[in-house]
């Protein structure tokens, strides 16, 4: 939650939608709704309101310029997003993360559809997801002083090319 209000306060806007729950599930998300409202005095300049989910699914929908930056559960935010991905043109563009800002445990990176075992082999799939998340990747993973250093897009083949010579050492 914290990184959520973290990510919004650097943002231009300031403004995150804490997705929730709580009407219907009064004990797990009565406390995420909680802890939304503690984290928030850390953040002044951060406005920030709750949305229930299935009003989150019109407001993406109907008034998509609304929404800056948005924080939910695991559950939540994989069904919003692939609503995200599937109103840009397809379920599979869309790269995804689940990610611990502090580094202590592994983050995960993967396009929207996650791995779509039901269509391997039928020619179906856009490695456009694959190759978008590759930038979340690289960020978790590399040290600053290395991503400091370009100043070129990323692109494929480009981890590769400023680990040459470098032992990685990725935990």
């Amino acid at each position: 939650m914290r990184f959520a209000f973290l990510t919004a306060s650097a943002r231009p806007s300031r403004h995150l939608v804490v997705v929730t729950k709580s009407k219907a599930l009064r004990n797990g998300l009565v406390l995420w709704d909680e802890v939304a409202l503690e984290v928030s005095k850390e953040f002044f300049k951060v406005k920030w309101e709750k949305e229930l989910v299935d009003a989150m699914t019109v407001r993406m929908v109907k008034k998509p310029q609304t929404i800056d930056t948005v924080v939910g559960t695991n559950l939540h935010m994989d069904i919003l997003s692939d609503l995200a991905s599937a109103l840009t043109g397809s379920i599979g563009i869309a790269p995804s993360s689940n990610l611990d800002p502090e580094r202590n445990c592994p983050s995960m990176f993967e396009p929207v559809h996650g791995s779509a075992f039901d269509i391997v082999g039928k020619g179906l799939a856009n490695p456009v997801g694959a190759i978008g998340f590759k930038n979340g990747l690289v960020r978790s993973v590399m040290p600053k002083r290395y991503l400091a250093r370009s100043k070129r897009p990323w692109k494929p083949g480009f981890v590769l090319e400023i680990w040459e010579g470098q032992q990685a050492h990725l935990n």
